[in-house]
């Protein structure tokens, strides 16, 4: 029975595998794809005629690896980016259903000509927005007096520009006479 340590370090070992960048998997994949899948005449011109057969096992299984490995990275960018986006339909439509104390907060950034503003980060509106991915923190210190820095995501700030109206009924009359 192996011990323990070794088990370990073929695990060690395999994970530091899996943690191979897309550019030398496709290397991988194309390299032993071609040890494996080439004819005679292009084994011989690349002096790989004598080795091929007893490295053609090896070359399957690594072919076999990288290309899951590949259409494993692809399918992670894929949910990634899904995620991304349902977050941002929910910002969105979020952006439709806002409190009163949470205008205010937009409002802020709207019609004011600051990009960034100082609040308390244990407000709860605050915590919401930036965890709906509304607005973000600026800095990562927090001044002692005013608060965090918050600044608004570009894609909130001209959706909100576009649409006046969920910042409240009061507040159309002022992005009116604004000019941008």
């Amino acid at each position: 029975m192996p011990s323990t340590s070794f088990v370990s370090d073929i695990v060690k070992s395999f994970l530091s595998v899996l943690k191979l960048r897309a550019l030398y998997l496709f290397a991988i994949a194309i390299t032993s794809g071609f040890v494996l899948f080439a004819n005679d005449y292009l084994l011989e011109i690349f002096q790989l005629k004598e080795i091929a057969p007893t490295v053609r096992p090896f070359a399957g299984v690594s072919f076999l690896f990288s290309c899951s490995l590949i259409v494993m990275l692809f399918l992670n960018a894929a949910v990634r980016r899904l995620k991304i986006t349902a977050r941002a339909i929910r910002g969105f439509l979020r952006l439709h259903h806002l409190t009163k104390s949470e205008q205010d907060i937009l409002q802020m950034f709207v019609l004011g000509r600051e990009s960034t503003w100082f609040y308390d980060d244990v407000d709860g509106d605050v915590c919401n927005l930036e965890h709906l991915r509304i607005i973000y923190k600026a800095s990562p210190w927090e001044h002692q007096v005013i608060g965090i820095s918050y600044g608004i995501r570009y894609w909130a700030l001209r959706y909100l520009k576009w649409f006046p109206s969920l910042l409240g009924e009061s507040r159309v009359e002022q992005l009116r006479h604004r000019s941008w």
